[in-house]
């Protein structure tokens, strides 16, 4: 599976393909269901981005730093679900694990839970 990772949290759909340097004829994000995101839309982590170029389509999962849960939103119940995991009580899919990540040093741990509530709580601006 392919990923476009780091996105901020709070990014929007339209920020995003700002942010993309691509030579498609095409960029569309959905979420699970299949339903195509405006450009308004917060990008959640999961959604999908699909490129197309010369009838060909290639597909990304999206994951932005902090949301473990795919919800589009920095919260709790994030946190929660990487302490389970921290401590064997559940798994996480890769993309989670990338979404978890947020200090990029290739493990979900105390450190990252430190840092997404600091920014759960305003104290510092971003992952």
């Amino acid at each position: 599976e392919l990923y476009i990772s780091k996105i901020q949290p709070m990014t929007t759909v339209q920020k995003l393909k700002e942010q993309i340097k691509t030579n498609a004829e095409q960029v569309k994000i959905t979420k699970e269901n299949n339903e195509e995101l405006t450009d308004e839309d917060i990008i959640g982590t999961g959604m999908m981005i699909e490129l197309q170029l010369y009838n060909q389509i290639q597909s990304f999962t999206l994951v932005v730093k902090g949301d473990v849960n795919g919800d589009a939103q920095i919260k709790l119940s994030d946190m929660t679900k990487m302490n389970k995991y921290r401590l064997n009580k559940n798994t996480l899919e890769k993309f989670e694990l990338l979404a978890g990540d947020v200090n990029e040093d290739d493990a979900v741990d105390f450190k990252d839970l430190v840092k997404i509530n600091k920014y759960r709580l305003n104290k510092i601006t971003e992952l």
